[in-house]
């Protein structure tokens, strides 16, 4: 049943898997997109407009160097779990995600100063690339997590985050250009937007302490009855 997907809205892993996309896509590549051709072709970097896609590097930079860290949570998992007795939790590999949990927001200061203070060009690159860096961490580990936390159907899941981080996304990226050459690239970007994704990042401080008990909580819910089948591990 399709209308089924959207009752998986409500399982609060599912519901952090579609901020964390839709946050991450909304406030962070959208901005960047927007904010790098505007700021480089004009003073003081005077730079041509053929050159104003290189802004994309930044990006492409950070997720280059967080290829190596792809298998960290399942590492860390595998370790713990052997200290418990082989007994497996879910979250377990959340620990992984830590350095990207503050490093991502630090990435939107230093982009959002750059633009505000006209600092050197490397500084919008820094900051995409600390900000791509971290939120490939939550990218592939708060969806792991997901799946390992709550398991009904997996297709109708998908069918859920990927429409919550479209709808999302949208909703944070309409007019996110407007509002940001109104209101100043420190305030929006360095202050609002970061402030928004650190809030988002520090539900990992929230599933770490009371993920099971989340779990076990959803797993007795007519949620899962509804889905058909709610697993703790």
């Amino acid at each position: 049943m399709m209308w089924r997907s959207f009752t998986y809205f409500l399982v609060p892993q599912v519901f952090w898997v579609i901020t964390t996309f839709g946050i991450n896509i909304g406030l962070g590549a959208l901005t960047f997109n927007y904010v790098f051709p505007i700021k480089i072709t004009a003073p003081p970097y005077n730079w041509p407009v053929s050159s104003s896609g290189f802004g994309s590097l930044g990006s492409f930079i950070g997720y280059i160097f967080a290829l190596p860290f792809t298998d960290i949570s399942d590492r860390l998992a595998a370790r713990l779990t052997l200290r418990n007795d082989g007994i497996r939790e879910a979250e377990m590999r959340l620990g992984a995600m830590l350095p990207g949990m503050i490093v991502g927001p630090v990435g939107l200061i230093v982009y959002g100063l750059t633009a505000q203070l006209n600092l050197h060009w490397i500084g919008y690159y820094f900051g995409t690339a600390l900000t791509c860096w971290g939120s490939y961490f939550f990218f592939c580990f708060t969806l792991a997590y997901s799946v390992d936390s709550y398991y009904a159907d997996t297709s109708e899941m998908l069918i859920a985050m990927n429409i919550g981080k479209q709808v999302v996304s949208f909703g944070l990226g309409f007019g996110v250009l407007d509002w940001v050459l109104r209101r100043g690239y420190a305030v929006v970007i360095s202050g609002i937007f970061c402030a928004v994704l650190l809030a988002n990042n520090l539900l990992l401080i929230v599933f770490m302490i009371w993920g099971k008990r989340i779990r076990r909580y959803v797993a007795t819910s007519w949620l899962a009855r509804l889905h058909g089948k709610g697993r703790v591990n």
